[in-house]
């Protein structure tokens, strides 16, 4: 096997930053066996030796896509590694990390900044506790780090802001994947799917969610706590939500009675159906209609003015 490497650096702005995330650094590497690692080209502020390790001030994940190697930081002690295997480095952070002696070692990387990624770690979607996160192989990350990097090679104007596009959207397909996992193994996401296709279906009609959770063969309890891991609303929320949804589409699309709506939704009366449509929306049900109406009764404004000419 030959050692390849593709990388780049990438001088960032002020607009940039104002953009809200940002992409440092990207590359890949395919290296045999028994090869150094890191490769004494790599440049200086990022190289650094497996006795002393590192400390950035940006956040940098890695994907290894094939091999074996371990990796160790402050938060974690040291760690085994495999392919199918992302690993989150945070700034501030000390870590190392190298492939197994008789490894090839395959990895995409992203070096990235910004106060949503900073935001990202606030709020617990990223955490330096829990560094490694176990994706497999997965052919859409991999051409999205691909794009990311073609897109840096020629540096066009606006080449960061769809860099961080690409960047948002591989940090939401791991997320989506880490999130899922414990569904998956436990068997509940087929189960949390039927759920949501029986309250969709329930929306013209009051369900209790205890009649939910007898169709679904599972106890209220659980059925109600998984459900809101799953989705991050309660069973109730979520079907409240679709039936908002639908008040919206009957106010907009017919005349009738606000209170035939609230009653064909299930409502228990006029008032709870206006006062939560409001929480929901802003506007009170007349005021969603007599609004809706108006934006698609009025001329363009191109029309408009031809007709006062």
């Amino acid at each position: 096997m030959q050692t390849i490497k593709r990388y780049k650096y990438f001088a960032i702005s002020e607009r940039d930053k104002s953009w809200g995330i940002y992409v440092l650094n990207n590359g890949s590497h395919v290296l045999p066996q028994n090869v150094q690692y890191p490769a004494r080209d790599h440049p200086a502020h990022h190289y650094f030796r497996w006795s002393s390790g590192r400390v950035l001030q940006e956040f940098q994940f890695f994907y290894l896509v094939e091999g074996e190697g371990e990796f160790e930081s402050e938060k974690t002690g040291l760690i085994s590694i495999r392919a199918g295997h992302v690993i989150m480095l945070f700034p501030n952070v000390w870590h190392r990390y190298r492939p197994l002696k008789n490894s090839s070692w395959n990895t995409h990387w992203v070096g990235f900044d910004g106060p949503f990624a900073r935001h990202l770690q606030e709020a617990g979607f990223i955490n330096p506790a829990k560094p490694v996160i176990e994706i497999g192989y997965n052919e859409q990350i991999i051409q999205l780090l691909q794009k990311m990097q073609d897109t840096g090679q020629n540096e066009l104007a606006g080449y960061q802001q769809v860099m961080s596009g690409y960047l948002i959207q591989v940090l939401g397909h791991i997320y989506a994947i880490q999130h899922r996992q414990p569904f998956q193994n436990q068997g509940y996401e087929t189960l949390m799917q039927q759920a949501k296709v029986i309250l969709a279906q329930s929306v013209e009609h009051a369900i209790r969610m205890e009649t939910v959770a007898r169709q679904l063969g599972i106890g209220y309890s659980l059925f109600r706590r998984t459900f809101k891991e799953y989705s991050g609303l309660s069973p109730g929320q979520y079907l409240i939500h679709l039936k908002i949804e639908r008040a919206k589409e009957l106010l907009a699309e017919s005349h009738r009675y606000i209170k035939e709506i609230a009653y064909q939704l299930g409502f228990e009366s006029v008032s709870y159906f206006t006062r939560l449509f409001k929480e929901k929306t802003g506007f009170a049900p007349s005021q969603f209609r007599d609004h809706f109406t108006n934006e698609i009764s009025e001329p363009p404004e191109s029309e408009s003015s031809n007709q006062a000419d």
